[in-house]
């Protein structure tokens, strides 16, 4: 154990930052700031209340046709609080309109103090979903890690590097801080992941594919999306039956991950069927969003639209969409992108590929295909729907890839020995980042209640009374005039 600690403390300590940054933006953004927050936690009432999955219903835009695997398990935290106490309950904001419909308000809600720590109510109950967030958020953190140790096992900062661009892209601790089942995928696909390239060790044991299924079967009760991972370890297995030219490895692998994945996921295809008519609900979907789908031929501008406001809210675009970064942020973040693309070029031209082993490059293999059919897959989205589904939090399904071969490009860029200076310098200005985006971008942009509840119990004449139906006066200070005061009075 203190050999381990000696060795792996440092991505210890990385993860314990992590949970500490999640938790200080889940407690920073007011509730039901973050996107579809209101919905998804509805999902989480209705479990709690009902002890039932929603139904898909006409005419209402709600999160029914998700998979329930993070609300299920957001409703087991979250039913503790009391779901009758009304307190900290979504109000709208009359006056708001999201960024994608032509919006620049940024409160989404109402706030009031009894929104304020100490939290009770629906408050208690959001901010406890908010925090299985930070959780799943974490664990995708610690497995990006081991996903780069596994590929690049020579070279631990390299690996924590890879779990740094992870745990402080501001975006990602924000979905994480949030009422979102993003966090569940992002952690379910990166275990999927993790396991599919420790399978490719032993690529010949059906155990580990019947384990990779498993993983592929609860990222898909996360989110449809996340398909792409059980794709990506589909293809894998055919390409170890060609490089052991072995058609048992095929059958037997696929038997074990197909019956795996049928085995925990299967029961939701066949509910939908049974309720909708296709495995995934979707006609149903399509009819009930039919406003966020695109009414127009796509254009050169909308292409490039959806690149930018990808890039951009993949690293930090905050709120509905509404709140962005300083403008010489998004320059400097597709700098290091470039950098680690010129990394993975000259790694090219020396031929270092040739150093790697069989399974090393099958996992690369793997680290590739996954961002590149998950982004083909949002690129769908371009010619179905409007620029409300252009977000990068879209790209986290495949975080610990697109992690893992930015710090690896990162690396090869420089010898090791200036490369461990270089990570440290990266992972300390992201770190830098994330620190600075809750305290200088997000808290300015919306209006705070009047008082928190410590200023309200510090006030020498407490009361109730209301006036209309926004207004409460929860208590008040006398304080004398000055005699100067008067007599300018």
């Amino acid at each position: 154990m203190a050999q381990w600690w000696r060795s792996e403390h440092p991505i210890v300590l990385l993860v314990a930052v992590f949970v500490v940054l999640g938790v200080a933006y889940s407690v920073t953004v007011p509730l039901w700031e973050t996107p579809d927050e209101v919905a998804h936690f509805a999902y989480v009432t209705h479990l709690v209340r009902t002890r039932s999955l929603p139904l898909q219903q006409m005419g209402v835009l709600d999160e029914a046709h998700q998979p329930p695997l993070y609300y299920v398990v957001a409703a087991l935290i979250s039913s503790v609080a009391d779901f009758d106490d009304a307190t900290g309950a979504y109000q709208r904001n009359p006056g708001f309109i999201w960024a994608g419909q032509g919006g620049s308000d940024h409160n989404a809600a109402l706030h009031h103090t009894a929104d304020t720590f100490p939290y009770r109510g629906i408050a208690l109950a959001a901010h406890l979903a908010r925090w299985v967030s930070v959780l799943t958020g974490a664990v995708a953190v610690a497995f990006t890690y081991a996903i780069a140790r596994c590929i690049f096992p020579e070279t631990r900062r390299l690996a924590l590097l890879a779990a740094a661009l992870t745990a402080f892209n501001p975006q990602f601790l924000f979905v994480s801080g949030s009422v979102s089942l993003d966090g569940m995928t992002a952690m379910t696909c990166t275990l999927a992941l993790w396991q599919l390239i420790r399978t490719l060790e032993r690529p010949l044991q059906w155990q580990g594919w019947a384990l990779t299924g498993v993983w592929c079967g609860l990222a898909v009760l996360s989110k449809p999306s996340a398909f792409v991972v059980g794709l990506v370890a589909g293809m894998l297995l055919l390409l170890c039956a060609i490089c052991h030219r072995s058609w048992s490895l095929l059958w037997r692998g696929a038997l074990a991950l197909g019956i795996a994945f049928l085995l925990v996921s299967g029961w939701w295809f066949v509910r939908n069927w049974a309720l909708y008519g296709d495995p995934l609900g979707w006609q149903t979907f399509l009819t009930n969003w039919a406003v966020v789908q695109r009414n127009s031929r796509v254009k050169w501008s909308d292409v490039c639209g959806f690149f930018s406001t990808q890039f951009q809210s993949y690293w930090a675009r905050f709120g509905w969409m509404t709140v962005s970064a300083p403008r010489w942020i998004y320059p400097l973040l597709l700098a290091l992108c470039g950098l680690s693309l010129l990394g993975w070029g000259i790694w090219l031209w020396r031929r270092r590929y040739r150093s790697l082993s069989v399974t090393q490059s099958l996992g690369l293999v793997a680290l590739v295909l996954f961002p590149l059919l998950q982004e083909a897959f949002q690129f769908r989205s371009v010619f179905v729907f409007n620029a409300s589904w252009h977000q990068g939090r879209y790209l986290f399904p495949a975080v610990a890839a697109l992690s893992t071969l930015l710090a690896a490009g990162l690396w090869n860029l420089t010898p090791n020995r200036v490369a461990r200076t270089k990570s440290v310098m990266v992972g300390a200005g992201l770190l830098l980042l994330a620190i600075a985006m809750p305290i200088w971008v997000i808290r300015p942009q919306y209006a705070p209640p009047t008082l928190a509840k410590w200023q309200v119990w510090t006030l020498p004449h407490r009361s109730d009374v209301t006036f209309g139906e926004r207004i409460r006066l929860l208590g008040y200070r006398v304080e004398r005039a000055e005699a100067s005061d008067q007599r300018n009075a």
